[in-house]
């Protein structure tokens, strides 16, 4: 029994002397006319959805700002208790800094961090103070805020435990966590 038969395949093979056939003009693609009613059926579908994307982008964004903030103010309170010292975080405009961050300080771009103190220390046990080490009477409140983007992610970090809940914000003016509704 054979595999392969010799004369099937010669019969097969390609006949390169053969004439090449013209192809019918419907054949040969698309017309010019084709090609331009293509592109401006793409470029009025993205006309409409970009605006959506980018105030989704935005979102995005800012959801992200306060889970890196959350993120920074949780490896504080495990940095102060694993090296039993206090541990100081401080909030600027677009980033969080703290001598303790071993993952380093967080940068943000696009949007902007309010926060009704300006630095924060974090106990040993956990607690939180002011940056001179006294005990806090209020909680503190952070907000992040984007110019594309309506809805302000909020962090409040309770005094003195340290507990951190995050909401929506409604006020304006200097953060209060009353303004910050889960």
């Amino acid at each position: 029994m054979r595999l392969f038969n010799v004369n099937d395949f010669n019969k097969r093979r390609l006949n390169l002397s053969a004439p090449v056939h013209a192809v019918p003009c419907s054949d040969q693609g698309f017309t010019v006319l084709e090609s331009l009613i293509v592109v401006a059926i793409v470029l009025v579908l993205s006309a409409i959805a970009a605006p959506g994307l980018l105030g989704w982008y935005s979102r995005f964004r800012t959801h992200g700002a306060i889970a890196e903030v959350q993120s920074a103010i949780h490896e504080a309170k495990r940095q102060a208790f694993r090296n039993s010292r206090n541990c100081m975080l401080n909030f600027a405009a677009n980033q969080v800094s703290g001598s303790c961050l071993v993952t380093g300080n967080r940068q943000f771009e696009g949007v902007s961090l309010q926060s009704s103190v300006n630095s924060l220390q974090v106990g040993i046990k956990g607690t939180i103070a002011n940056a001179n080490g006294q005990p806090l009477t209020a909680p503190v409140t952070i907000v992040i805020s984007s110019n594309r983007s309506v809805t302000r992610p909020c962090l409040v970090v309770s005094a003195p435990l340290g507990l951190v809940r995050t909401g929506t914000y409604s006020g304006t003016g200097t953060p209060t966590e009353n303004n910050c509704l889960p």
